[in-house]
């Protein structure tokens, strides 16, 4: 029967913009899946569409075992270095005992611009297991403010720089067709508001003059039902005289 079992370490970090937590593990022998996510404050995922911010044992790369020591062949060992966007990759600022290790057995995962948050680890489907270690290093970094603008600049394409008349003429441009735009939708409001207008007015006195028509044409009715009803009581008046 196998029972699997389930096991979570939840923790917070807070690194200033020249640190870095480096997490330590071993994969157990019996371990049905493992991974570690970073989180915000409230415990809630990081954006992982853009930014590196979880690993797990599918998408790791563990360190290369020793030769000399058999018995430890079998488990796998691997490194996390948290650290801010700005100094993701950069392998030469961890500390002399780190750069030891290749650059591609590192997992770098980025805050994703948070200075504090969570995190979570878990093991999933084993009883044995080595507590994974936290340590905070210091990146070294000399000049922070110009390695770091140096490191963003490579690592981000630069624009091709345009003249400054070249760029004064495209704003130029810009408020031009902007104004158009707007004298257009203008314009356009204007003709629909006289169209409605006119509309409206044309409409008004048609109904006015057929409500007056048919007014006119009630009355007429009534004064004829009028007149015919006194021109027979008359005749009745008539005829019971020449009786009498």
């Amino acid at each position: 029967m196998l029972v699997c079992l389930r096991s979570y370490y939840h923790s917070y970090y807070k690194l200033k913009p020249n640190e870095a937590l480096i997490i330590a593990a071993t994969m157990p022998e019996q371990c049905l899946y493992w991974n570690f996510q970073l989180n915000n404050y409230w415990m809630e995922s990081l954006d992982y569409r853009f930014y590196p911010i979880h690993v797990n044992s599918d998408l790791a790369t563990y360190l290369p075992s020793s030769v000399e020591d058999k018995a430890q062949e079998k488990k796998k060992k691997f490194i996390i270095c948290v650290c801010h966007d700005e100094v993701i990759y950069r392998h030469d600022l961890l500390p002399t005992e780190l750069r030891s290790h290749p650059a591609t057995s590192i997992n770098w995962l980025s805050t994703a611009g948070h200075s504090m948050g969570t995190m979570c680890f878990r093991w999933l489907c084993t009883e044995q297991f080595e507590h994974p270690s936290c340590t905070l290093v210091q990146l070294e970094v000399k000049d922070q403010s110009s390695d770091l603008h140096e490191h963003a600049a490579t690592a981000t394409p630069a624009k091709p720089s345009q003249p400054a008349n070249q760029n004064e003429n495209d704003e130029k441009d810009e408020d031009e067709k902007v104004q158009s735009l707007l004298k257009q939708d203008f314009t356009e409001s204007e003709s629909s508001l006289i169209d409605t207008t006119s509309t409206n007015t044309s409409e008004k006195p048609l109904e006015q003059t057929t409500d007056l028509v048919s007014d006119e044409n009630a009355d007429a009715t009534t004064a004829k039902t009028q007149s015919k009803k006194q021109g027979g009581k008359k005749k009745k008046k008539k005829k019971s005289k020449q009786r009498l």
